[in-house]
């Protein structure tokens, strides 16, 4: 009497699984594009002494070009699967095959030339950079108080001053962090200390907040 059994092993590791299929390969076994996640399904398995078979599919989730290492009745053993991820192999052992007959061991991808390399999108440099801040600002804080901020970067230090109307404020103590300038300064006309803080908006924009709130825009020829 014929035992059938369905069952499978996983190893885990850095790449998401897969299910595309890839076609005419052009594999480059010299250069590892990383790892990826192997799985051996097992079905259709006979145990008929004195040999025992199966039907054993042997998964990648790289969709292309990856070798998967395992453990076999006791001995090292290496698949390739190079067009898509997945190849279909008969298989015989000396006992009864089932999911304990197998321990993957890795799963490696490798370069397939015929497969154009992800790339990711960079980020501006002026996101990066603390220097975005640095320049001459002006616009229209609520509810209707024209502003011109002048500022000056050091590293992710900066100073300047703020002109509205015939009030000049002068701060030293502003931090950048990522997309974020902050600094204080003090208003004696309502005795108290101010926080502005001034996010970036766009290429040549800042939301200015301190309490009242605005947008406002690079002056031309500052910085760039």
């Amino acid at each position: 009497m014929n035992r059938i059994f369905l069952s499978s092993v996983v190893i885990t590791s850095a790449a998401a699984w897969y299910g595309t299929q890839a076609s005419a390969a052009e594999c480059d076994f010299t250069k590892v594009a990383g790892t990826c996640q192997g799985m051996i399904t097992v079905k259709n398995a006979k145990d008929a002494k004195p040999q025992h078979t199966a039907d054993v599919t042997i998964h990648s989730s790289a969709p292309s070009c990856s070798k998967i290492a395992y453990i076999f009745e006791n001995a090292p053993h290496q698949t390739v699967v190079k067009d898509g991820n997945k190849l279909l192999q008969s298989i015989k052992g000396a006992a009864p095959i089932a999911s304990r007959s197998f321990k993957v061991e890795s799963c490696t991808a490798y370069v397939d030339k015929a497969r154009p390399a992800e790339r990711k999108p960079a980020l501006k440099k002026e996101r990066m950079n603390p220097r975005f801040f640095e320049g001459r600002w002006t616009g229209t804080v609520a509810p209707k108080e024209n502003v011109e901020l002048t500022i000056d970067v050091k590293g992710s230090r900066a100073t300047g001053q703020t002109v509205s109307g015939s009030h000049t404020v002068k701060f030293t103590n502003g931090a950048i962090s990522g997309d974020k300038l902050t600094y204080t300064f003090v208003d004696w006309s309502m005795g108290g200390i101010v926080t502005v803080t001034l996010t970036r908006a766009s290429d040549d924009s800042i939301k200015y907040s301190a309490g009242a709130r605005g947008i406002l825009t690079r002056k031309k020829g500052w910085w760039r």
